[in-house]
């Protein structure tokens, strides 16, 4: 299980009961406010897309295609990050491979989506 800092989401508790701080002052959060509070930061950690995936591994990506993408995308400087030719490193900095698997983002329908999907991702999060 991760460990998550629930103090980032604005979510604190003491003996069971959420509190809100508004300026100098801390008071009962509505329960209805902490659980949206709640769903809202989980849910981003907790999408498919950014879990590890399973059954797959760096060898079954096109590495060729991804070290071309990167370097043009560095070329082009849509990407301000030192060079490497690693595709684990590569791939960390796009924050698709996470302790030693990669994630979600990169399967669909059970297949790796190879080349241009990889093109476009590093598109969108370069842009």
């Amino acid at each position: 299980m991760q460990q998550r800092d629930l103090g980032k989401a604005g979510l604190y508790t003491f003996e069971g009961r959420p509190y809100i701080r508004v300026g100098a002052s801390t008071s009962v959060m509505p329960k209805s406010e902490y659980e949206h509070r709640l769903i809202t930061y989980l849910h981003a950690s907790e999408r498919w897309e950014n879990q590890i995936a399973h059954g797959i591994a760096l060898k079954d990506l096109d590495h060729k295609r991804i070290r071309l993408t990167f370097r043009e995308a560095r070329k082009l400087g849509r990407l301000d990050v030192p060079a490497t030719n690693d595709i684990a490193s590569i791939l960390r900095g796009f924050e698709l491979y996470r302790e030693g698997h990669l994630i979600n983002r990169l399967l669909k329908k059970h297949q790796v989506i190879r080349g241009n999907h990889f093109c476009r991702i590093i598109s969108e999060i370069a842009a």
